[in-house]
C-alpha cells in the first residue's frame, strides 16, 4: 500500500503550534533546523517494515532530494516524494483542478491535516484521513486506518 503524508501541519509544525517534535541530533539539524513530530520517524520506519510504501506530498517546492536526505537523517527511507511542480506537472493537461491528487501517483491513502484536502477527497473520490497538530493519538489513528483500509482491499478481493 502507498501512504503518502503532507508535511506542514502533519510531519512539520506550523510556527508557534504546540506539536509535540523529536529531538533533531547533529545530522538532521545540519539538513534541515526543522522539527519533525515526535514518533513520526518510528511510524514511517514500521509502515516500510510492514511492507508499505512511504511518500511525502506536499504543496511546497521543497526539493525532494533534500527532503530524502533529511528523512534519512532520521532512519526515514522514502519511496517518493511528489511537491508542488510535480503535482503541476502531473496535472497540467487535465481535467482535475485541486491541491492535491493522490490517485494520478498511485497513492492509496494521503495523511493531511487540511480540512480543504479532505473535501477535496471526498469530492474526487479518493481516501483523505486528516489528523491535526494536536492529536496525540495520531500514529494509532493512522495505524488503524491503514488495518482498516487493508481489511476492506482483502474483502473486496475474495468477492
Amino acid at each position: 500500500m502507498k501512504i503518502a503524508f503532507d508535511l506542514d501541519g502533519t510531519l512539520i509544525p506550523a510556527p508557534g503550534s504546540a506539536m509535540a517534535v523529536e529531538r533533531l541530533g547533529h545530522l538532521s539539524r545540519a539538513i534541515s533546523r526543522q522539527r519533525i513530530r515526535r514518533n513520526a520517524p518510528d511510524l514511517l520506519a514500521s509502515l516500510r517494515s510492514r511492507g508499505h510504501q512511504v511518500w511525502l506530498y506536499t504543496t511546497s517546492l521543497r526539493s525532494p532530494l533534500h527532503l530524502r536526505l533529511w528523512f534519512a537523517s532520521f532512519g526515514v527511507r522514502l519511496d517518493g516524494v511528489v511537491n508542488h511542480a510535480l503535482h503541476q506537472a502531473a496535472l497540467a493537461n487535465g481535467p482535475i483542478r485541486c491541491s492535491k491528487y493522490p490517485p494520478a501517483f498511485g497513492i492509496d491513502l494521503l495523511v493531511d491535516d487540511a480540512e480543504g484536502v479532505e473535501l477535496e477527497g471526498q469530492r474526487l473520490g479518493f481516501p483523505v484521513l486528516r489528523i491535526t497538530e494536536d492529536d496525540e493519538s495520531w500514529c494509532w489513528r493512522i495505524s488503524s486506518a491503514i488495518t482498516e483500509f487493508e481489511s476492506r482491499a482483502y474483502i473486496a478481493e475474495r468477492r
